[in-house]
C-alpha cells in the first residue's frame, strides 16, 4: 500500500512539473508571463513535489537507487559538516546550494570566506525561502542569491548540487537529520542519474522563477 501511494506521488509529480513547464513556456512565448495568474501556486506545488521526491530518496522512503551506490557520512558534530562542505564545494566548476538560512555558513568565517573567494572563480548559487544577513553579505560579495518567499512555502530538502547542466559531472550532497545524529550521502551521476535530475529541476524552477 505505501509503495502505491508513493508511486503515485511521483507519477502526480512529474505530471503537475510538465504541465507547469509547458504552461509557463507558452505564455512566455506568447509574450503574456505576467498574466499567468496562478504562476505562483504552480511554482510553489511543483517545488513541493520535487522537494518531496528528494526529501523521500533521502531518507529511504523512495528508492531509485539503492543508497549504496552513494558514499555516506554521518556526522556528529557542526564542524564535520562544515569540512565535508568545503571539501565538496572545491570539487565544482558551478555550484548550487539550496539552503534553509544558512546558518552553517553564518557561524563559520572560514565557510563564508571560501564561498566568496569560489565565487570568484564560477559560478556559485544560493537558493533560500528568505533573504537574511549572511545571504545580504554573500550577494554583496558575488554570489548569485535566490529568494523565493513570495511562494510561502520552506522546502524541507538541504542539498548542493555540483556542476549542474555537465552531463557525467554532476554531484549531489543531499543532508538529512539533525546533530549528533546528521547524514550526508553523496551521489555520482552515473550512479544515481534520476535523482540528480530532480535536484536539477527543483533548482532551475527557483531560478527562473526568480529571473
Amino acid at each position: 500500500m505505501r509503495k502505491n501511494i508513493i508511486n503515485l506521488f511521483l507519477i502526480f509529480c512529474c505530471i503537475s512539473f510538465l504541465l507547469t513547464v509547458i504552461g509557463i513556456v507558452v505564455v512566455w512565448v506568447r509574450g503574456s508571463l505576467n498574466k499567468l495568474p496562478y504562476l505562483d501556486l504552480l511554482v510553489g506545488l511543483t517545488m513541493v513535489e520535487t522537494a518531496g521526491v528528494v526529501i523521500g530518496i533521502a531518507r529511504g522512503d523512495v528508492k531509485l537507487n539503492n543508497e549504496e551506490s552513494g558514499k555516506i557520512l554521518n556526522c556528529k558534530t557542526q564542524k564535520q559538516i562544515n569540512s565535508f562542505m568545503k571539501n565538496f564545494i572545491s570539487r565544482g566548476s558551478r555550484i548550487d546550494i539550496f539552503s534553509g538560512s544558512l546558518s552553517w555558513v553564518a557561524e563559520d568565517g572560514d565557510i563564508k570566506d571560501f564561498l566568496i573567494e569560489k565565487s570568484y572563480a564560477c559560478e556559485v548559487n544560493v537558493f533560500l525561502p528568505r533573504l537574511n544577513d549572511i545571504a545580504q553579505e554573500l550577494k554583496d560579495n558575488g554570489v548569485n542569491v535566490y529568494e523565493y518567499h513570495e511562494i510561502e512555502y520552506i522546502p524541507r530538502a538541504r542539498f548542493t548540487l555540483l556542476n549542474r547542466g555537465r552531463p557525467g559531472a554532476e554531484v549531489l550532497a543531499i543532508s538529512n537529520g539533525t546533530l549528533p545524529k546528521h547524514r550526508i550521502v553523496e551521489y555520482e551521476a552515473s550512479n544515481s542519474p534520476m535523482l540528480i535530475a530532480a535536484a536539477s529541476d527543483l533548482v532551475a524552477i527557483v531560478e527562473k522563477f526568480r529571473q
